[in-house]
């Protein structure tokens, strides 16, 4: 069956389908049989009015400001030419991914706003006027410039200008890497050295470490060492590079020591026998000296310790009663690996009740 036979399409083309049909309207025409006529299609409202279609009333016309009638055909009673309001100048960073100016208008009928520059013949190619804005994406230094707003009606025109002014994006310029450090750094032994390589440049330049010829894992401009040894000392290079070139600065690491001196000796005593009786020995040194005490006794030629208590890592000793046998000659030695002082006495002990 031809669904098309009766012609039910009435302003447009009938294309036949089984058990039914379509209907491919003409220009102005919409509706399952193209009966619906469209009436903003032939642009009915004048004065910019804005056309709505309404199926039952026809169209509506949504005219601007001042103008009236079903078409917006009756201008306005009341009549006032354009006044535009527009920044003098706009500031703008070079880079900005976006910059907007926009040019109010006031008037009766509402003033058509156009924007175009006063330095240049046409707009930049990266501007462009979006309603009564001038809209710049990714502004350089070619945007700078004057431009102009101009505003229209029928009974008037107001122009105004606008200076933009981009600042230059500052470009810091590359220095190759400058290093200030002291040439020569003294420690202690097995205490911590801090070796600081004071680095200046552009870009912030990356800083290694070589130790006699050999790359440290460090990392930074102090190189920290913990213990310092014979093994850690000698010459430490700091190397500083960035992309504008490269520096290097040798440290010498020196260890400094102190060989043992007593500096509060044990005296020479007499002891009552059976009585205890303490002995101070102190020492100074780098590395910290170690007190050793020793004895040889005069009347039974041995250099067995009589019966003794150490105190204070060894620096006080007392010999716990001591009898007459037991006289002798007390040592106090301080040793570390450096060197060593030491120091002599005589312990004399007595009787309790001596004959005579």
């Amino acid at each position: 069956i031809n669904e098309c036979a009766s012609y039910p399409c009435q302003h447009g083309v009938c294309q036949n389908k089984q058990n039914n049909y379509s209907c491919t309207c003409t220009s102005g025409y919409t509706g399952r049989n193209c009966e619906l006529d469209i009436e903003c299609h032939s642009n009915p409202c004048q004065n910019g009015g804005i056309c709505t279609d309404d199926q039952n009333s026809g169209h509506t016309c949504h005219c601007p400001t001042g103008f009236t009638g079903n078409n917006c055909e009756k201008e306005p009673y009341v009549m006032i030419k354009p006044t535009v309001s527009l920044a003098d100048t706009r500031t703008v960073n070079e880079g900005s991914s976006l910059l907007t100016i926009p040019c109010y208008a006031e008037g009766i009928p509402i003033p058509s706003v156009t924007w175009e520059s006063l330095d240049k013949p046409s707009l930049p190619y990266n501007a462009r006027q979006l309603g009564h804005f001038l809209i710049f994406k990714n502004v350089s230094s070619i945007d700078g410039g004057h431009y102009v707003c101009t505003a229209k009606n029928k009974v008037g025109i107001d122009i105004k200008v606008v200076q933009v002014i981009v600042k230059t994006r500052y470009i810091k310029p590359h220095v190759s890497p400058l290093i200030h450090a002291p040439s020569t750094i003294q420690v202690k032994y097995y205490t911590e050295a801090r070796i600081t390589c004071n680095v200046t440049g552009y870009p912030s330049p990356t800083v290694a470490w070589i130790h006699n010829d050999i790359p440290v894992k460090s990392s930074g401009n102090t190189l920290i060492i913990h213990s310092v040894t014979n093994a850690t000392i000698g010459t430490y290079t700091c190397i500083a590079k960035n992309d504008a070139g490269s520096s290097r600065a040798n440290i010498q690491l020196k260890v400094i020591y102190d060989v043992p001196k007593i500096i509060s000796p044990p005296l020479t005593s007499v002891i009552l026998a059976g009585q205890s009786h303490k002995f101070t020995c102190i020492a100074t040194g780098h590395p910290e000296p170690t007190i050793i005490w020793t004895y040889k006794m005069f009347t039974k030629h041995t250099t067995d310790m009589p019966l003794h208590q150490l105190h204070n890592h060894g620096s006080v000793l007392t010999l716990c009663s001591i009898n007459t046998q037991e006289s002798g000659l007390l040592t106090c030695s301080a040793k570390n690996e450096f060197g060593e002082d030491h120091v002599s006495v005589s312990v004399i002990v007595r009787s309790q009740n001596p004959v005579g």
